[in-house]
């Protein structure tokens, strides 16, 4: 049921998913090992989407910690809350990450972990995730999201992996994910 849902929401807003399948368990499995969620007393995902990162997220989260889900596309957050009960989904934009950081008692978290389309965005949109998404990490805290090799030396990839250095100094890059449609690499950025 997923992959319709997804596949959906592609057909119906092509321009804001950037996808058109979710992403695998291999992608997300290394997402989220790069991320250090086993660690982590609070991480935040953006975009879940119909939750390909997510069950990644939910199965390496220690049962302590908590997860906050912040999705753009409401059709997306009511499947999640329909599919997963107990996961805090939150219909709301990247750019308010510290807003729901702050309802939860925190300054900040230790790991955010992104499925958002940056390579669609325009460089205004670009920017301003990446600024809030620096403010709300802790010192040492880890930025990870992913880019499809495919579209890596086109000029939006291009300008994002430029945007992410201008705001975290670097990044690394995992080696590629064969497994994934179409093959990926995983974007790590550590606030220092």
């Amino acid at each position: 049921m997923s992959a319709i849902t997804f596949l959906s929401q592609v057909l119906k807003d092509p321009g804001s998913i950037g996808a058109i399948t979710q992403s695998s368990k291999m992608l997300a499995d290394r997402m989220t090992q790069m991320a250090g969620v086993n660690d982590a007393e609070l991480i935040v995902e953006y975009g879940p989407g119909t939750g390909g990162i997510t069950r990644s997220l939910m199965e390496q989260t220690p049962a302590e910690s908590k997860l906050i889900c912040l999705e753009i596309n409401e059709e997306f957050v009511h499947y999640l809350r329909k599919e997963y009960p107990a996961l805090d989904v939150r219909n709301d934009c990247a750019t308010g990450v510290r807003k729901h950081i702050q309802e939860e008692g925190h300054e900040a978290c230790e790991a955010i972990v992104s499925g958002l389309p940056f390579a669609i965005f325009n460089d205004e949109l670009q920017t301003a995730i990446l600024r809030e998404t620096w403010e709300a990490l802790k010192p040492g805290g880890k930025f990870v999201t992913f880019g499809y090799c495919s579209s890596a030396y086109l000029p939006k990839a291009r300008r994002f992996q430029k945007n992410l250095v201008k705001q975290f100094n670097s990044y690394e890059t995992s080696p590629i994910v064969w497994r994934n449609f179409p093959p990926a690499y995983v974007f790590c950025a550590t606030k220092s």
